[in-house]
């Protein structure tokens, strides 16, 4: 029987860590080991990547994308919740980090049996080691199949069968010359700010639209509906370019918000022509029934591979161009040899293609760009075949730290307020709970809350404090400090959790519990509705300095 273990669903996990504790940031990367039935020894091969966002995905021997799930870290201890791409069945491990900080081991469970006296059950353990960063070879192996090729026929004529593999991607231009929709000046929200007393206020400005030269790119903070036409494709393919194309929200001030339908300003398609897709706001001029991006390579595909495609298309999406069309971008380019490949398939490009998709450049004028950067995401693979100095650049599988940079500086986040302070107030026995909050201070993509016990009028407070933070679907997580346990290990008077911002439920409240009459755990009926003011980066201290009326 298969064993099916490992990744998260994108249900019910999220990625919680104290500062001594494993971390996204260390867990990211492959790793591969093995894993077992019941408690046998592990013979089964098992490998899984990990990333700081809290995503994670089995993978096979092949590097093939199995299943996709969540991990996070609590208390050093790591759980991975996933589901199969096949399947609906969803598989739970939990582990620890050996001190080496290269070694992941523990148990598994299918979570539909978890708590059930089913007779059919399904568990055992999992050991992984941290492997080394991804190779991509593909390209170096193809480049050497093309310098034999090219030994023994006319430099002019490549082999289509040799070269089938190194796939590129096309930029769409826009058809006829109708304008683009105009922008407009709008009020903007730049921040919320949170008052003294807690209660929020927005603060507006004027928003102005970007230069002429940057029309095809959208507002900062615009939401972007995108459909899909999954002809051609499947609903997995579809969830995989969701997963991955949200990424760029991590770097870029917009949001995709994914239809369930072909409508939206950005429409997908999974069609056997290739991958392409239209720049930036050159898709609102494209009409309604048809699809402004492809995806034909999706299907065959490794994880690595499906990331990077998706990934680039979408930086097309957003107004990115391709790297090597730069005025200042120096390749070696072959011409003869390049017009040869992309006349074959599967480009069956024509000179003029060529010229528009390879050597045409961008001029200063109708462009914003940084330095040439070589190891964009933007960039395309250069074989040292098509090239006459034997030059090269590999596929770059990641974006590079210009691209991030560049995504923020034409789609700025908003500029974080000054830092926030103030009392709380919840209501009961003179209640009082200070609180900071910070901007810019962690990682983006989390939320520090740091919680601790203090002291007013040279009164310490006392006794069980609690408070519980709303997650998603439901959930709850709760940080509890005290003081005056009789047993001395129950006792600590501050607690600290970092959560990634995705999981926070900001239609709830904080909500906030204290021990009264005789010990008893009691719930307050005050919520601090303040997390439509959070944003990622930011670190929240509450203090409780006074429970009781004097």
């Amino acid at each position: 029987m298969k064993i099916r273990c490992l990744i998260l669903s994108l249900l019910a996990l999220f990625s919680i860590h104290s500062m001594a504790q494993p971390s996204l940031k260390s867990t990211e990367g492959l790793w591969a080991g093995t894993y077992g039935n019941e408690q046998k020894d592990a013979p089964y091969f098992y490998s899984m990547r990990f990333y700081t966002d809290g995503r994670m995905e089995v993978l096979n021997q092949n590097n093939s994308l199995l299943a996709l799930g969540q991990f996070s870290w609590k208390d050093k201890e790591i759980r991975i919740v996933y589901k199969y791409t096949n399947d609906i069945q969803q598989y739970e491990c939990l582990g620890n980090m050996d001190a080496t900080g290269t070694i992941l081991s523990g148990t598994w469970r299918r979570l539909e049996d978890a708590g059930t006296k089913r007779l059919f059950t399904q568990n055992g353990r999992w050991i992984l080691q941290k492997q080394n960063p991804l190779k991509v070879t593909a390209l170096k192996k193809d480049s050497l199949r093309l310098q034999s090729v090219i030994k023994t026929v006319n430099p002019s004529v490549l082999s289509a069968a040799v070269l089938q593999s190194l796939r590129f991607c096309t930029e769409l231009p826009a058809n006829g010359t109708q304008p683009l929709p105009p922008r407009y000046a709008t009020n903007a929200t730049t921040y919320i700010k949170i008052n003294p007393d807690g209660t929020l206020s927005n603060v507006g400005i004027s928003r102005q639209p970007l230069a002429t030269y940057t029309e095809k790119m959208w507002m900062p903070g615009e939401t972007i509906t995108v459909g899909f036409d999954i002809t051609g494709g499947s609903i997995d393919q579809m969830n995989l370019v969701k997963y991955y194309a949200k990424e760029w929200e991590l770097y870029a001030n917009i949001k995709f918000d994914f239809q369930n339908s072909g409508n939206g300003m950005i429409r997908v398609g999974f069609k056997a022509e290739g991958s392409w897709s239209y720049i930036g706001r050159d898709a609102l001029n494209i009409p309604a029934n048809k699809i402004t991006m492809n995806f034909g390579w999706l299907g065959s595909a490794d994880a690595a591979s499906a990331r990077q495609i998706i990934m680039h298309e979408f930086g097309h999406a957003l107004g990115f161009l391709h790297e090597h069309q730069r005025m200042d971008a120096i390749i070696a380019w072959d011409k003869e040899k390049v017009y040869s490949y992309y006349a074959q398939a599967p480009n069956n490009w024509s000179r003029q293609q060529t010229d528009q998709q390879i050597f045409n450049r961008y001029g200063t004028a109708g462009t914003n760009y940084s330095a040439y950067d070589r190891f964009s995401i933007m960039q395309y693979a250069v074989p040292a075949a098509l090239t006459t100095n034997g030059s090269s650049i590999d596929w770059n599988m990641e974006p590079s730290t210009t691209d991030k940079q560049f995504a923020a500086l034409f789609y700025p986040f908003p500029t974080p307020p000054p830092t926030a302070r103030g009392i709380l107030k919840t209501g009961d026995d003179c209640d009082e709970v200070a609180f900071v909050v910070e901007y810019g201070v962690v990682q983006m993509d989390q939320v520090e809350i740091l919680f601790e016990l203090g002291s007013s009028g040279g009164r310490t407070v006392t006794w069980w404090k609690q408070i519980s933070l709303p997650l998603i679907n439901n959930g709850n997580y709760p940080l509890d400090i005290q003081n005056h346990s009789l047993i001395p290990a129950e006792n600590k008077t501050s607690a600290s959790v970092l959560v990634p911002i995705t999981q926070l439920d900001k239609n709830r409240g904080i909500s906030f519990a204290k021990a009264k009459a005789l010990g008893f755990h009691t719930p307050l009926g005050y919520k601090w509705n303040v997390l439509h003011a959070i944003q990622g980066g930011c670190r929240i201290r509450l203090t409780w300095i006074k429970d009781k009326c004097p």
